[in-house]
């Protein structure tokens, strides 16, 4: 029932203190050195209006934060924390919960949170990019399907400085959902990305590597 939303100054300044509250923030996993001035006043601001969830997609981005106590800081799936030791660092440094690796297979996933000091999350479903890069190539154009030498479509949006590349298919776990509740899970991410018009979604199972073990 929580709310996501990426971390936008101009968002947050139309909406209510009692709005940007309850939202979880989430910050971009890639912030380039000119742009981390910026990002901390978007940050400060949302601070100002009465945010404390926020989701981090970098561990270094806690240094936004001078009091970690007051807030709720979860280390997001872009951190690809993927085993016990990476979240026991996660947790010293002061993160609240951690998003895990979208990467792992299903008997990795399953046996993370017995081992884990700080609570658990996962991406479910939704859309997951194939990479997040600073350039574009030329002949490919924004908001519009392009194809793979095997014929595999993606499409390319830009936020921010940075342009997200997403595959036509989403990832999808929610058949396995109530066993990663059971293993210990208390946080379950959907992402949504706004379809760009003429882009049709390719209908797979969406399992990533839950059938494939971590080798």
């Amino acid at each position: 029932g929580q709310i996501g939303l990426w971390l936008s100054g101009g968002i947050i300044k139309k909406m209510s203190g009692k709005i940007v509250s309850r939202i979880n923030w989430w910050l971009s996993p890639v912030i380039w050195p000119e742009n981390e001035n910026s990002v901390n006043e978007h940050v400060q601001l949302a601070i100002n209006k009465g945010a404390r969830h926020f989701v981090l997609n970098a561990p270094w981005q806690i240094a936004f934060f001078k009091k970690q106590k007051s807030f709720k800081l979860w280390a997001g799936p872009f951190c690809n924390l993927a085993n016990p030791l990476a979240i026991e660092s996660a947790g010293a440094m002061g993160f609240s919960g951690a998003v895990v690796s979208p990467e792992l297979g299903a008997e990795d996933y399953l046996q993370l949170p017995r081992h884990s000091p700080i609570p658990l999350g996962i991406v479910i479903a939704g859309n997951w990019p194939l990479c997040v890069a600073r350039t574009l190539a030329e002949n490919i154009q924004q908001n519009k399907a392009f194809s793979s030498p095997m014929g595999e479509q993606a499409w390319a949006t830009r936020r921010s400085s940075n342009y997200w590349i997403y595959p036509n298919w989403k990832l999808n776990l929610r058949a396995h959902k109530k066993a990663l509740h059971k293993a210990g899970y208390t946080l379950f991410v959907d992402l949504i990305e706004p379809l760009p018009k003429g882009v049709k979604m390719k209908k797979r199972k969406g399992l990533w590597n839950w059938d494939t073990k971590l080798r």
